[in-house]
């Protein structure tokens, strides 16, 4: 992935205090605001049937609150609005508060130059995010939501120039990028099937993110993302199992779509300052692998049995390890080792060689295929009923 043109330069006021600051005020605002809000909504939806109920697709028994993206969903919005807010009135009155974090008064401007671009991103997050609403109260059809979600895509991207591959014609970079936010937004709409998991899952992709943007010297995308951890983390205090509240569609939605943009928006290769090599562009595939093959094998083994690939049951990577003899704890944390596991290879594709571009990806590969292979040794199990 390549979006050249969002390289943030160092300036010469940068302070090493500064962005952390930055981004631990990101974090614990976004934090806090989920943690106390989530648990209310679970009292509320819990008291007025607003429930997820006991479904053959889910290896949940009991009625669970739904609705936990609200919490998310805002907590990503108000810290983000009221921080645009702030740096809108500070350069409009000239202020440099004491508040800030040493040497931030440096790139207000830059800042403030991003937020029409930080504003579309959340359009299109409330648009998907009142969609997971209305198919969390009363369904909506798999084909109307993903128009939706293409036609936010495609807006994103025709007008505010979020792109893949910069370097590539215009067309095929705004098709790959389409292709690519829809994907991400159904990957963490699939993985959204167990306590915990895409929210968890997400944690862990988005720490690489921020890592990677660091390194890229970025500021303002690693700050949209450190906001989203927060509230995935203040959510998750309640979301593990056993899960007191299910984030539902009104979270998995946005939250795949924010992730999307969030692996787009950040720099991996700018050949105009020759940061890092062209291979670097697959950054984002290896940080996604396990969400990819969870995705790719979940719609194979739907195909093969002749059913819709959107049709809900138990051929998920989770449901699969449940088969197997896991607890729905060990199983969802076995997929965050996984994650973590080839994620983290993924920082060093900016620094290495050729050839230690290859043996990273050999590494990823070599990790799916033995969970491929370990799964295909039992692959007469029911799909349908756990062991």
């Amino acid at each position: 992935m390549i979006l050249a043109q969002n390289s943030e330069p160092v300036q010469e006021l940068f302070s090493l205090s500064t962005i952390p600051a930055l981004l631990a005020i990101a974090f614990c605002s976004a934090f806090v605001l989920s943690a106390v809000v989530t648990p209310v909504l679970a009292k509320i939806f819990g008291r007025t049937g607003f429930v997820d109920e006991p479904r053959k697709d889910r290896f949940s028994h009991r009625q669970v609150p739904k609705g936990g993206g609200v919490a998310i969903f805002w907590a990503i919005v108000l810290p983000i609005a009221v921080g645009l807010l702030l740096v809108w009135y500070c350069q409009a009155n000239n202020l440099s508060p004491f508040w800030l974090p040493p040497g931030l008064d440096a790139y207000l401007p830059g800042i403030l130059s991003r937020a029409g671009g930080a504003i579309a991103v959340l359009v299109g997050a409330a648009i998907l995010h009142v969609l997971g609403l209305i198919d969390d109260a009363r369904g909506v059809n798999p084909l109307a939501k993903l128009i939706v979600q293409f036609v936010v895509a495609i807006g994103l991207v025709g007008f505010f120039e979020i792109r893949l591959f910069t370097f590539l014609p215009w067309t095929i970079g705004t098709v790959l990028t389409v292709i690519w936010i829809v994907l991400l937004t159904n990957i963490f709409n699939f993985l959204d099937n167990m306590d915990g998991l895409s929210a968890g899952t997400a944690v862990i992709v988005l720490i690489i993110f921020i890592w990677i943007g660091r390194v890229s010297e970025q500021i303002f995308v690693p700050t949209m993302a450190t906001v989203l951890l927060g509230a995935l983390a203040g959510f998750l205090l309640y979301n593990f199992n056993p899960a007191r509240i299910f984030m539902g569609d009104s979270g998995s939605l946005p939250l795949g779509y924010l992730v999307a943009v969030i692996s787009v928006l950040t720099t991996y290769y700018d050949p105009q300052v020759h940061q890092g090599q062209w291979y670097s562009t697959f950054i984002p595939l290896i940080v996604l692998a396990i969400p990819l093959y969870d995705f790719v094998s979940v719609v194979f083994l739907r195909l093969r049995a002749h059913q819709p690939p959107w049709v809900g049951d138990k051929r998920h990577f989770s449901h699969r390890l449940i088969q197997r003899g896991m607890s729905q704890r060990k199983a969802v944390l076995t997929i965050y080792l996984a994650t973590a596991a080839t994620a983290l290879s993924a920082r060093f594709l900016t620094e290495v060689k050729a050839v230690g571009a290859v043996l990273i990806l050999l590494q990823v590969l070599a990790i799916t295929s033995i969970i491929a292979l370990l799964e295909s040794s039992d692959a007469g199990i029911s799909r349908d009923k756990p062991r």
